[in-house]
């Protein structure tokens, strides 16, 4: 693999571009009088018109700056375009909940997802389709440089990552799954927990505010996201206020075993002996980077 070809895992947010005046136009006049630039408008859009996903520019943000332009490509192109559609839709259900907007939860659930017999996530699961949909506060994507750039409608560049997998784009969806959790609970108790999962994902954006190009970034983020879905939701869904941080990002073992990193992150809660240590072994020599089966939690 050549150095423009280089691996990607990188966490951010998903966003989609027009790439010029004449297709924002054309995508104003499909829309029919619609904000083309409102990601829900877009997504009922796109619900109707799914092959219209491959004339945006989708991209992955940091914050509101696009880091990457996403070219999904090989046999399961068009699985990555419904899985962004999917994703982009649970960006709008995350926003709308801390708007305090539950009723567009009902609307979206028992509107859109009739919608999506084909979408990637209705094959599969179709909870998983209403989990992406009750919330997606960030996305982790894997990748790889494609070498080339890709304009974007305000004239800025930005380096093009091919994303060949639809299992390689990940929603963070922590409210959803420390819900799923914590079980019926009362609306101050939600509350709690809500305030809980929204701090704690601020802290690990922070930690994987990088380019996910070196191999550690890669571990790190990839360790992360993995610890997210499975570890820390059963610990928010206490509702406790929790403080994270990266106690080291290694190389496992020599490097005749390949490109493996320990990863260890620590949770702290409001007690002295409330620790909780994860530990990730991760293989980033793989697109995406695969977790070996010796991991664990204190």
């Amino acid at each position: 693999m050549t150095e423009q070809q280089k691996l990607v895992y990188a966490v951010g947010t998903l966003g989609y571009d027009f790439g010029s005046e004449a297709r924002r136009d054309a995508f104003k006049q499909q829309m029919e009088g619609s904000n083309s630039y409102d990601p829900e408008k877009m997504v009922a859009f796109l619900r109707r018109r799914p092959d219209e996903a491959r004339a945006l520019v989708w991209t992955l943000n940091a914050e509101l700056t696009p880091m990457y332009s996403l070219a999904p490509a090989g046999p399961d192109e068009g699985d990555v375009y419904l899985k962004f559609v999917d994703l982009l839709a649970g960006q709008v259900m995350a926003e709308r909940g801390q708007q305090g907007a539950p009723g567009f939860l009902s609307q979206v659930v028992g509107e859109v997802v009739g919608l999506l017999p084909g979408s990637s996530g209705a094959k599969q699961d179709g909870r998983q389709t209403r989990r992406e949909l009750a919330g997606t506060e960030r996305v982790a994507v894997a990748g790889s440089g494609s070498g080339n750039s890709v304009k974007l409608f305000g004239g800025q560049a930005v380096p093009e990552v091919e994303v060949t997998s639809a299992g390689g784009v990940v929603g963070w969806q922590v409210m959803s799954r420390t819900l799923d959790a914590a079980g019926a609970q009362g609306q101050s108790r939600r509350e709690a927990i809500g305030a809980a999962v929204t701090s704690l994902v601020s802290q690990l954006s922070y930690e994987v505010g990088n380019l996910g190009l070196e191999s550690q970034e890669r571990a790190l983020n990839y360790a992360v996201t993995a610890v997210l879905a499975d570890g820390l939701p059963a610990l928010l869904a206490q509702g406790k206020d929790l403080k994270a941080e990266v106690v080291g990002v290694e190389r496992s073992g020599s490097p005749a075993d390949g490109d493996v990193w320990d990863v260890h992150l620590r949770v702290r809660g409001q007690g002295q002996q409330d620790v909780h240590d994860f530990h990730r072994v991760v293989d980033v020599a793989a697109n995406p980077p695969m977790e070996r089966a010796d991991h664990s939690q204190a």
